[in-house]
């Protein structure tokens, strides 16, 4: 009996020890990395918000707050990147081979796909992860068969989706 005890301390104490490791080496992780960068830490204003529904009543009107937000974009974030930061592969440099800008059309905006007879539509909001271009594929695919097709970005979501 004596023998189970000690076998239980000895677990006791292994397991303990182990779990203060594994805390000790999860914080070293944690500020081991690098600093966040401006297009973390930066909140645009320009966003869709719910106290705004009312003024935006049409596609024409929400493009119009989006393009108030890519312009906001551009001064707070793309333009204040510094000369380091600016790589070939980053999405918030000008240069850059995967910046949205550098093709012909933007599918990281609100688009729209219309067919020559359109008998339907279809809405898909996006903005849980990344941007409308993952919506683009479906929305080409069926375009074809007589529906109309939007994409919306929908940023806010993530952030606000309970006052939604």
């Amino acid at each position: 009996m004596r023998f189970l005890k000690q076998l239980f301390y000895a677990l006791g104490y292994g397991l303990f020890g182990s779990l203060v490791v594994l805390v000790v080496g999860y914080v070293y992780y944690l500020d081991s990395r690098p600093d966040l960068k401006i297009w973390h830490e930066t909140l645009l204003q320009g966003e869709f918000a719910a106290a705004q529904a009312k003024d935006i009543r049409d596609l024409d009107a929400y493009r119009a707050l989006e393009d108030r937000l890519f312009e906001q974009l551009q001064e707070r974030i793309i333009s204040r990147i510094e000369e380091g930061e600016q790589r070939q592969l980053g999405r918030f440099y000008n240069g850059s081979r995967v910046n949205p800008l550098s093709f012909p059309r933007n599918w990281n905006r609100t688009f729209e796909l219309l067919p020559q007879h359109p008998v339907g539509g279809v809405l898909l909001l996006h903005g849980l992860s990344d941007s409308p271009y993952s919506l683009r594929a479906l929305g080409q695919c069926c375009t074809g068969r007589v529906f109309m097709w939007w994409g919306c970005a929908c940023r806010a979501m993530v952030r606000r989706l309970p006052g939604c």
